[in-house]
């Protein structure tokens, strides 16, 4: 029988911003209190938690989401001026109509049909990290889906893309991220 899943709808409620001047801050504490209360940090179910990323949504600002255990959405974007364009392609525009749908709408379905069919598409790795970046929120979505063999092969692929070591240091949050959803998976 596969796991019910919520979806936005079937929420109590949802506050929808809290405006933060540390967000990665913020967010390492609530990863630490997931870890130390479930062992890992939650990317799948009812508790979890997304991690920050650029929402299109809220004009560029970065952003992440908790759903409580009673299904609450609960919404953190940064406090900045004004968010940097992004100019890196095809793909991160792709990529953050994504995070629109999974992250901000509650849809990883949707999310994950978006990825998959620019994933597809050649070229999709003209930027590396960009690449890396899709793969993992793409593992994540698999998580979601309750598809653990999709999620483990997605970082496998992530973790096979060539970068250099500028890509790698401001990729860091997104590798560690990757590793957070290795140990979320059931044993293989």
């Amino acid at each position: 029988m596969p796991a019910a899943r919520m979806v936005i709808s079937d929420s109590y409620g949802s506050c929808l911003v809290v405006v933060v001047d540390d967000l990665a801050g913020l967010h390492r504490a609530f990863a630490d209190g997931m870890r130390a209360t479930y062992g890992k940090v939650l990317v799948a179910g009812v508790p979890r938690m997304t991690r920050p990323r650029p929402r299109r949504n809220q004009d560029g600002h970065s952003g992440f989401s908790i759903v409580d255990p009673g299904g609450n959405w609960i919404r953190f974007v940064t406090r900045a001026s004004a968010p940097d364009a992004d100019d890196r392609g095809g793909l991160a525009r792709t990529l953050g109509n994504a995070v629109v749908q999974g992250d901000s709408r509650g849809n990883p379905g949707q999310a994950a049909r978006i990825l998959d069919g620019a994933l597809a598409r050649p070229g999709a790795a003209d930027d590396p990290a960009v690449l890396v970046e899709a793969l993992v929120y793409r593992a994540e979505l698999a998580l979601q889906l309750g598809e653990p063999e999709a999620a483990r092969e997605l970082v496998r692929q992530a973790r096979a893309v060539p970068l250099d070591d500028e890509s790698r240091a401001r990729l860091a949050d997104t590798l560690r991220h990757a590793e957070d959803l290795l140990t979320a998976l059931p044993p293989a």
